[in-house]
């Protein structure tokens, strides 16, 4: 059976993992929707408002981690620091799987 402490940082990562995915679709559709912006004009925009709440969700969840893990949380500190590769730059992590 997991402890508290390991099912929060899986669900903290889910979690995260779930914002990243949808940001990923709607920030797709956000620059489809650029390339005939006049006839998607109202698309463009509720998409635009629609990154919001993932996005908030994405940034209040890696805060999250970022605080317990260097808080010394216990089922933080035993996955590791967060993962430079993927937060810092992810425009190149794909370049380095």
């Amino acid at each position: 059976m997991r402890s508290a402490d390991e099912s929060g940082v899986s669900g903290n990562e889910r979690l995260t993992a779930l914002a990243g995915s949808i940001l990923l679709v709607l920030l797709l559709i956000e620059l489809l929707s650029v390339v005939s912006l006049r006839a998607l004009m109202s698309i463009h925009v509720a998409v635009g408002i629609g990154l919001a709440m993932p996005l908030t969700v994405k940034l209040a969840s890696t805060g999250y981690r970022f605080v317990r893990y260097y808080t010394g949380s216990a089922g933080y500190v035993k996955r590791g620091p967060p993962s430079l590769r993927f937060g810092c730059w992810p425009p190149c992590s794909w370049r380095s799987r």
